[in-house]
């Protein structure tokens, strides 16, 4: 007999052409926001802090100076624009240029600052002391990011059901939170595990904007990242521009557009006849674009897979 199980981590395969391939590379670490991955840890696991994590490198590159311009996919007919429940990848990806997480975990399961800058953990209480970087603006004039902030999401989260957001399989390890000041937050465990972190994987989002948001949320996003989403038109797509007040080294790319494109088929004829410059497929694909010498294939994470496990019992 076999089990379907659900963790976080699953993987499939960007291409994007080679011409553009050195400044997609700078563009601020596209379409990897949303990762989390890894097997639930022991409680007895040490639990990493910001003098054990490495600090976000910098992009490499010269900024925006390159004025160039990329043209992705996205699905057509998304249910939802609020990253706090977005579960296709392909959305996902498109939100992670507009969103940032409040804790970053890499795609091999490194886990390092971003909007929290640092964080302390104290056994006795089992509560953990979250600072927020300072200076990190939202878009459209929505303020720079606070307490209340990330109260709001973690609230949020803790609403939804498993089936409704990826962050909320986490939220059992939240056993309450409270506001400090204004840059400072405590977060009180129900056990040590790093299941926290991946909870604190969740995208950060101004409670101004988004309060009143439901799951079936359908405005324009609005985050903390590289690109401010310009404008959003069912069955056009989305377009987005350079966030100048980004607290990083800008990317190269000043514009995207997101096209709306499901079918496999299309997706790969677009990206053939140069409609896309980058296409999310199937990996089964993978090894025959890039045997052509002008593709390069990105391994992408994301929130969730499946998968079957023999129940031998």
């Amino acid at each position: 007999m076999w089990k379907e199980k659900d963790r976080a981590m699953k993987s499939t395969n960007f291409y994007i052409n080679w011409r553009k391939l050195a400044a997609f590379t700078m563009a601020i670490c596209l379409l990897l926001v949303f990762s989390a991955c890894g097997s639930s840890p022991q409680p007895s696991e040490e639990l990493p802090t910001p003098s054990a994590a490495k600090e976000l490198p910098m992009p490499e590159g010269t900024g925006a100076a390159g004025g160039q311009e990329l043209t992705i996919n996205m699905p057509e007919n998304p249910q939802t624009l609020n990253p706090l429940t977005a579960q296709e990848e392909n959305l996902c990806n498109v939100l992670s240029l507009v969103v940032e997480p409040a804790i970053k975990i890499e795609a091999n399961g490194e886990i390092l600052p971003s909007v929290i800058e640092n964080w302390t953990f104290d056994a006795q209480t089992m509560t953990f002391t979250f600072v927020i970087r300072k200076n990190v603006s939202f878009h459209d004039g929505k303020g720079t990011v606070g307490a209340d902030d990330l109260l709001f999401c973690i609230e949020r989260i803790c609403s939804y059901t498993e089936a409704e957001s990826p962050y909320a399989k986490y939220k059992y390890v939240v056993g309450g939170y409270a506001k400090i000041d204004d840059t400072t937050f405590t977060v009180k465990v129900t056990e040590k595990t790093k299941d926290i972190f991946y909870f604190m994987n969740f995208p950060v989002l101004p409670k101004s904007y988004y309060e009143s948001a439901g799951v079936d949320f359908l405005q324009k996003p609005v985050g903390t990242g590289p690109y401010q989403v310009d404008s959003y038109t069912k069955g056009e797509g989305m377009a987005l521009s350079l966030f100048g007040d980004w607290w990083k080294t800008p990317p190269v790319f000043t514009k995207i557009t997101a096209k709306p494109m499901d079918a496999e088929d299309s997706k790969i004829k677009g990206y053939q006849d140069g409609s896309f410059d980058a296409v999310m497929s199937a990996s089964y694909t993978a090894e025959s674009y890039a045997s052509e010498g002008k593709t390069t294939v990105h391994p992408i994470v994301y929130p969730t897979y499946h998968c079957l496990i023999p129940n031998m019992g």
